[in-house]
C-alpha cells in the first residue's frame, strides 16, 4: 500500500487561510455567524446570524467549543467595552461566551430594551455554554446590550477578558417550535452528487492548514499537523489492519482538526480498527459504521455533532478483550476535558452508545440531545481509569431506545461523580429515562 505525505500538492487538497484580526472603530459592525447547537426547554431554534455593534471589540478566531459556524468570536478586553445586537424571541437572554481569568472572572452587565438584567459571571474558559440572567422578557424583537466593566490586567501574569460567540433568546419567536433533525442516512456523510477522486493508500498530513476535499481514500488518514480540514470524503481504510488504528487518526496533540460531511466505512473491518480516533477536533455530519469504536476521543477538546454512528463491527473471538468479545462503542472517551457530544444518532452497538472514563482524567463532558440505543447501558460512565470523580458532566435531553437489558439501564453512572441530569426520556413514549447508580 502506498502512503502520501502532505507537504506537497495532492489531488483535491488545498490550504485554508487563517482569518486576520479586525479591530473595530466606534460603533463599527462585526458580523459573527454562530450556530452553537445549544438547546433549552421548548425546542427553540438554535442561534443564527448575530450582528454585534461594538465600540472597542475585536473579531478573532474562535477558541471555544462548540465551534461557531463562522469560526469567529468577539473579544471585549477593556472596561467600557460594549456589544449590542437585536434578537427575536422570548424568555431569558442566552449568551454564548468564554473567559480568560485573572484574579477572578469577568462579569457582564446586560440590558434588554434598556432595562438592566442581573449580571452574568463568565467562568468557563473553553466551553461557550448558555449563560443567562434571571429575568425573562415577552415575545418580540429585543435590543440586547452587553457591557464589560471589571477588567483586570497583571503584566506578564494574566489578563481578564471575555469572548462572545452568540446572543439569542431562550425561546425562538416561531409559533410552532421545532426540535432538531435526527441524523440519519439522508443528512450525514458525503452529500449526494459529490464527485470524488480516488486516492490509493494512506495519507500522512504534515502541512498545517491542509484541506482534504472530495476524495475517496483507499487507506487511512494520519493527521500530524494543526488546522487540518477533511470534508466531503469517504475513508475506507485499505487492507485489513494488524495493529490498533482508526480510519482517521490524530494522536500527536495537534489542534484544530475539522471533519465534516464525510463517510467513514472500512472495506476490511477488523477488531483492531476504529472509525475516528483523535483529540482536539470538531466533527459534524459524519456517517460512521463498521468500526469497533465509531469515535474514540483521546485527550479532550472535542466536539461531535449531527452525526450518525451505527452498525459497529463485533468479533468473537477478539484478542483485544479478556472475555474474547469486542467491546464496541459508538463513542468511547478515554480521557480529556471540554467534550461535547450533541444531536447525534448512535445505535447498533454491543457495549455502549457512549462509554466514558476508562483511561485518564475526564471532566467537563456535555452529552445532550442525542438519540441513543443498543448495548447493555446506552451511556456507561465509570471511574475505573483514575478512581476519582468525573467533574462537570451534564447529560440532558437525550432520547433512549431499549438495549440488551430492555429499559432497565439507559444510563449507568457512578454516584461519586457530580453528574447533572435533565430531560432524558424514552423515545417511544417520552417517559423519563432513569439512571442506574452504582
Amino acid at each position: 500500500m502506498s502512503s502520501t505525505t502532505l507537504g506537497t500538492a495532492c489531488p483535491k487538497i488545498g490550504h485554508e487561510q487563517r482569518s486576520r484580526r479586525l479591530r473595530l472603530g466606534a460603533l463599527g459592525l462585526a458580523t459573527i455567524i454562530a450556530t452553537l447547537g445549544l438547546s433549552t426547554v421548548g425546542g427553540e431554534a438554535q442561534a443564527a446570524v448575530q450582528e454585534f455593534q461594538t465600540n472597542t471589540g475585536i473579531v478573532q478566531p474562535a477558541t471555544g467549543l462548540p465551534m461557531p459556524a463562522s469560526g469567529k468570536q468577539l473579544a471585549l478586553m477593556s472596561n467600557g467595552a460594549v456589544a449590542s445586537t437585536t434578537v427575536s424571541g422570548s424568555g431569558r437572554v442566552v449568551v454564548g461566551a468564554i473567559a480568560s481569568l485573572c484574579s477572578g472572572a469577568p462579569i457582564l452587565d446586560i440590558t434588554v430594551d434598556g432595562v438592566a438584567q442581573s449580571a452574568v459571571t463568565i467562568t468557563k474558559t473553553s466551553s461557550y455554554g448558555a449563560n443567562m440572567p434571571r429575568q425573562s422578557v415577552p415575545k418580540g424583537s429585543h435590543v440586547v446590550k452587553i457591557g464589560f466593566n471589571n477588567d483586570e490586567y497583571q503584566p506578564g501574569v494574566c489578563d481578564r477578558n471575555v469572548y462572545l460567540a452568540s446572543v439569542r433568546m431562550e425561546f425562538a419567536s416561531t409559533s410552532t417550535p421545532t426540535g432538531p433533525t435526527k441524523p440519519n442516512a439522508s443528512n450525514t456523510g458525503v452529500p449526494d452528487g459529490t464527485p470524488l477522486t480516488v486516492h490509493n493508500g494512506d495519507i500522512q498530513v504534515t502541512q498545517a492548514g491542509t484541506v482534504i476535499d472530495a476524495l475517496d481514500v483507499r487507506g487511512a488518514i494520519y493527521v500530524k499537523a494543526n488546522n487540518v480540514t477533511i470534508k466531503r470524503s469517504i475513508i475506507r481504510g485499505g487492507a485489513a489492519s494488524s495493529a490498533n488504528k482508526g480510519l482517521i487518526v490524530s494522536w500527536w496533540k495537534n489542534t484544530g482538526l475539522k471533519i465534516e460531511d464525510s463517510t467513514l466505512l472500512p472495506d476490511h473491518p477488523s477488531f483492531y480498527l476504529d472509525g475516528l480516533s483523535a483529540g482536539n477536533f470538531t466533527a459534524t455530519r459524519l456517517d460512521i459504521s463498521k468500526g469497533i469504536d465509531s469515535v474514540k476521543i483521546i485527550g479532550g477538546n472535542a466536539s461531535l455533532t449531527n452525526s450518525w454512528l451505527h452498525g459497529n463491527s463485533h468479533f468473537s473471538p477478539d484478542p483485544n478483550q479478556s472475555d474474547n468479545k469486542s467491546h464496541d462503542d459508538g463513542v468511547q472517551v478515554t480521557g480529556g476535558s471540554n467534550i461535547v457530544i450533541s444531536n447525534n444518532t448512535i445505535e447498533g452497538v454491543h457495549n455502549a452508545a457512549i462509554m466514558v472514563g476508562q483511561g485518564t482524567v475526564v471532566a467537563d463532558v456535555d452529552i445532550s440531545g442525542n438519540w441513543l440505543g443498543g448495548g447493555g447501558c446506552a451511556i456507561n460512565v465509570t471511574q475505573n481509569g483514575t478512581g476519582g470523580p468525573i467533574n462537570g458532566m451534564k447529560i440532558s435531553k437525550n432520547r433512549f431506545s431499549p438495549g440488551s437489558y430492555g429499559t432497565t439501564c439507559p444510563m449507568r453512572l457512578p454516584s461519586a461523580s457530580p453528574i447533572t441530569l435533565s430531560g432524558n426520556v424514552w423515545d417511544s413514549n417520552g417517559q423519563p429515562a432513569k439512571p442506574v447508580w452504582f
